[in-house]
């Protein structure tokens, strides 16, 4: 479910990014407006970025044993 959202707010992020890249922005946004959604839907995707890693983004994590083996002391 967080990487649906992930996704969804990607998808955000590109589409205003999409609109800064060709201008179009100025047809819905004043240039205030936009930098405040822009902002917004970066800040965003970062969010979910670090609430719903991808696996390939995921760090492996150390288990302990829960029972130490000993080791054979040298004679």
């Amino acid at each position: 479910v967080g990487l649906k959202w992930r996704n969804l707010a990607e998808r955000r992020h590109a589409h205003y990014l999409d609109l800064y890249k060709s201008g179009r922005w100025k047809r819905y946004y004043t240039e205030e407006e936009f930098r405040a959604e822009l902002t917004a839907a970066i800040e965003l995707a970062q969010r979910w970025a670090v609430i719903a890693p991808r696996p390939e983004e995921r760090v492996p994590t150390v288990i302990e044993p829960l029972v130490k083996v000993e080791q054979p002391k040298a004679a």
